[in-house]
């Protein structure tokens, strides 16, 4: 797990933002127009687990001939327009758009002028954990054309999201089970933004046993600290991950992640109910140890299952 880090960039050479772009993405041949004392570049990056947050603004005209990329990038373009050539074909995308750059392992050229982005950044690795698939192939899944308006907007908020509650959170972005699910959160986001789901076969609806939910409860209540992912539950369980997903649904009227949560919700208010006043344990302390970012869900999630707040609970026993 890479140690979350947090940096801020601007300059006014070019030098130096082939450099940038180079170590954050891959190695470029970068050309600028227009007049050089009038250049300006600002870079943000953000990074925790095996996610990375940009954003990137410049003045002038910027063009690149980059080399391959090691991991799914999608862009969220906020100003201007960008054009980029993947195998021979021009694409456009103007504000507001939500797309993938260019697929990993692919060249590709790009341009832009007085523009500004978001970038977030996932290894294949990521979207495994998500679809179940061992060897991910973001050309299924994912396309250069733009996301429709709604996914769009929902990768947005996701992303600012993400950011705002994990990213720029220091002790958020240690924490492996906060982490885990953000960045899984994030690769589920863009698939289902192109909604290019793998269609129910007869395989599945055979596999979506009782015997395969019961190894797949087994296998998250003896692990409920760890990070893990539907993926691994799946492989627990024997089964695909949409074999899981049925089976889940078929028997229990639930998900897998859901019933990870609820039992993670069972050992956080175990830990409020064995916290003692001397050793300072907090709400926010247990909400964090159990993966819970946002405290106000937490909250709700909470009284929703036990009919009392979390800080009642922790009171109560302390009073």
């Amino acid at each position: 797990m890479t140690t979350p880090a947090h940096s801020s960039f601007a300059t006014a050479d070019p030098e130096q933002v082939h450099a940038l772009m180079r170590d954050s993405y891959a190695d470029n041949h970068l050309r600028i127009s227009g007049v050089k004392d009038d250049f300006h570049f600002r870079h943000s990056h953000w990074a925790a687990g095996q996610m990375s947050a940009d954003t990137m603004s410049n003045t002038l005209t910027i063009e690149l001939d980059m080399t391959p990329l090691d991991r799914v990038w999608i862009v969220a373009v906020s100003r201007s327009t960008i054009e980029i050539e993947v195998d021979h074909v021009v694409r456009q995308y103007g504000v507001g758009d939500v797309f993938m750059s260019a697929p990993p392992g692919v060249e590709y050229r790009t341009s832009f002028s007085d523009y500004a982005n978001g970038n977030v950044g996932l290894p294949l690795s990521v979207f495994a954990e998500v679809t179940g698939e061992q060897a991910f192939d973001p050309t299924s899944r994912l396309r250069l054309d733009p996301m429709p308006p709604d996914a769009a907007r929902l990768w947005r908020q996701t992303v600012n999201f993400v950011t705002g509650t994990v990213l720029a959170d220091p002790r958020a972005a240690a924490n492996p089970l906060i982490v885990g699910n953000a960045q899984r959160l994030l690769a589920a986001t863009a698939l289902h933004g192109y909604g290019l789901e793998p269609p129910e076969t007869a395989d599945t609806r055979r596999d979506a046993t009782p015997a395969s939910v019961r190894r797949a409860i087994a296998f998250i209540e003896a692990n409920p600290d760890l990070d893990i992912s539907v993926a691994d539950i799946a492989r627990a369980g024997y089964v695909s991950v949409r074999a899981l997903q049925l089976a889940f649904r078929r028997h229990l009227n639930t998900t897998p992640m859901r019933y990870l949560r609820r039992v993670r919700l069972d050992l956080a208010r175990t830990d409020l109910q064995a916290a003692h006043p001397a050793d300072g344990t907090t709400v926010t302390d247990v909400a964090l140890r159990w993966g819970y970012v946002d405290l106000s869900r937490f909250a709700a999630a909470y009284h929703a299952a036990y009919g009392e707040h979390p800080h009642v609970t922790l009171r109560r026993l302390h009073g």
